[in-house]
């Protein structure tokens, strides 16, 4: 994908062995217009900013239930994770 014609696409991850690392984002993120803006998925619904870029540690593979993530943030030991969080709406009450 050139940067002038820039177009949507998404990267859909089944398994928990394709995590992308943060390598493959940069390299991802390269491809794209330096000036896009990035965001992430609201709580529930719409998009959000980004509110923070946390270094973490992450348990894979641990929730099965639907309506979680298939990973949870790991308090003790997992692999290294970049956890980007959505900030809050600043236009909510």
């Amino acid at each position: 994908m050139s940067k002038d014609s820039f177009s949507w696409y998404s990267l859909k991850l089944h398994h928990f062995e394709a995590i992308m690392t943060v390598k493959e984002l940069i390299k991802k993120l390269q491809d794209l217009p330096q000036d896009s803006k990035i965001v992430v998925q609201g709580y529930e619904g719409g998009l959000s900013d980004i509110g923070q870029i946390k270094p973490s540690r992450l348990e894979l593979g641990v929730n099965s239930e639907s309506w979680n993530g298939p990973h949870e943030e790991s308090l003790n030991g997992g692999v290294p994770c970049v956890l980007l969080l959505r900030a809050e709406n600043p236009n909510s009450d």
